[in-house]
Order: C-alpha cells, then structure tokens, then sequence
C-alpha cells in the first residue's frame, strides 16, 4: 500500500481496497465484485431491521459507486453472481441496481432479465461488453 501511496508502480500484486480508499488513484485494472440488490446500493440497518436507501443515501452510494468504477486506467469488470449465503441463508435478489442502469443505458432497450444469471461486464480502453451467463 505504501508503494501505491508513493506513485510506485507494483507489478503482479492486488490491492484490495474499499470504495472510499480508492478515491483519488487510478489502478490498470479494476475488479467490482458483489453487484447485487442489498448490498451495492446496500440497504440501511434500522431499528434492528433492513430498509432501502433514502433518495439521498441513493444518490451518495451512486456517487461513491462512480468513484470505484472511474478508478480503472485501461479496464474495469463488474461482477455479479446469482446470490450469496449469509448466516445459513440463500439471498437472491438480483443484479445491483446501478448495474441494471448500466446494462439498460449502454446495451439493452427493454428486455426480460434472468432470474438467475452471472452477469459480468467488461470495457477495455472505452469500449463496452456484456456476457450474460443464465445459469438457471
């Protein structure tokens, strides 16, 4: 972290950092896994229960959501997977919402999306990808 922090360049190691850490660097590559519902924009504990965002928690975890995504030099890869296990639990919700709007805005007009799917999103130097794997 301390090469990074020094505008070293460190070859063949992976940083992992949060959104926030992240702000103000540039990697070549960047890796966004856990795209989904509930977590990334992350519903808010309250009250001993789970609620969405306000409007303007939305809109500050969409801010922060760009800063992570801006991060990449030459290629970022959003990474989302039918679900996850938590205390026992299979929760699956879907792909996050941003990457939805993501997906809507740059390749898709109106479509059905699978239920259970790998969604995995790529652009290499300006040039968007989608590979939608359905796994159900």
């Amino acid at each position: 972290m301390q090469d990074l922090a020094c505008g070293e360049e460190v070859i063949g190691k992976v940083l992992l950092a949060t959104y926030h850490a992240a702000k103000g660097r540039e990697f070549d590559t960047v890796i966004l896994p856990g795209l989904l519902k509930g977590l990334i924009p992350q519903d808010i504990p309250d009250r001993g229960k789970w609620r969405k965002p306000t409007e303007t928690e939305f809109a500050e975890q969409r801010r922060t959501f760009y800063v992570a995504f801006t991060r990449a030099e030459s290629s970022v890869n959003l990474i989302v997977s039918p679900g996850y296990e938590t205390n026992g639990y299979w929760i699956s919700r879907g792909p996050s919402d941003f990457v939805i709007e993501m997906v809507r805005r740059l390749f898709l007009k109106e479509q059905a999306w699978p239920r259970r799917a790998l969604w995995w999103i790529g652009c290499v130097t300006s040039k968007p990808y989608l590979l939608i794997y359905d796994v159900g």
